[in-house]
């Protein structure tokens, strides 16, 4: 299950422990509330958990976790959890579940759950996936067959196909703009090695002369470089800002 909203249950830091490689203490054998770390897995509709490695730690310490505790705190979790409209909650997210419910609840629960994916599968929903990048998921299947499913669905992939070669241009205009950057530090490099040379005693006019027609044919290859850099900077500011608008656009 992927929960998209916290639960007002969730406890502290001890509950963190679950499912890590992490060893409790003793101390934290001695304080841990199993009933209350049981209840808020049930309450987030988590299977229970492997609690082999928690009974392997206490036991260096001749403790025990309060495995029976731990059991009934995570069946009245469930019972929470499972709740009609938790289900059309979770459903209007389009969040799927480990279908952990009791036979007595499971009924009510899964009706409202699949209401609440029909509003979740809507046109708005199909544009928001298409726009992402993401494919449809399965329990959409069957209503996205529809014609307005399609078409939104599609309308959000030409988006998101579009911000794509945008951002790939992007990408690109960065990769001149870094060699350009390369380039003119390697200029200023020959030019310092020319000034070097150029201030050695007894150097011929003519050898002088070439120098410093190198300098200023480096300087003037800076320069030139320069402006291209800046032209490429505003045109990736220019694709940025489309770029942007495309990602604001609203179904």
């Amino acid at each position: 299950m992927k929960p998209l909203f916290k639960s007002t249950l969730l406890l502290a830091a001890p509950l963190i422990l679950g499912g890590c490689a992490q060893h409790l203490s003793k101390q934290q054998c001695l304080s841990m509330n199993w009933y209350q770390i049981g209840y808020a897995d049930g309450n987030q509709g988590l299977n229970q958990r492997n609690l082999s490695q928690d009974i392997a730690d206490c036991a260096k310490f001749k403790l025990k976790v309060n495995q029976s505790g731990y059991v009934q705190g995570w069946n009245a979790g469930v019972r929470q959890y499972c709740k009609p409209s938790n289900g059309y909650l979770l459903g209007t997210k389009g969040v799927t579940y480990n279908h952990i419910c009791p036979k007595d609840l499971a009924g009510a629960f899964n009706n409202q759950w699949r209401s609440g994916l029909r509003k979740y599968c809507s046109p708005d929903t199909a544009f928001s996936l298409g726009k992402a990048g993401q494919s449809v998921p399965s329990f959409c299947s069957p209503m996205s067959n529809g014609t307005k499913f399609r078409n939104a669905y599609a309308a959000g992939q030409r988006l998101f196909n579009q911000v794509q070669s945008m951002q790939n241009h992007i990408n690109d205009i960065n990769n001149q703009i870094n060699n350009l950057n390369i380039a003119i530090s390697n200029k200023y490099r020959d030019i310092h090695s020319s000034e070097k040379a150029l201030s050695q005693p007894n150097l011929p006019d003519s050898a002088k002369y070439a120098l410093q027609q190198s300098i200023n044919s480096a300087y003037n290859d800076i320069t030139n470089m320069k402006t291209q850099i800046a032209q490429l900077q505003g045109q990736a500011t220019y694709l940025q800002k489309k770029i942007n608008l495309k990602e604001n656009v609203n179904h």
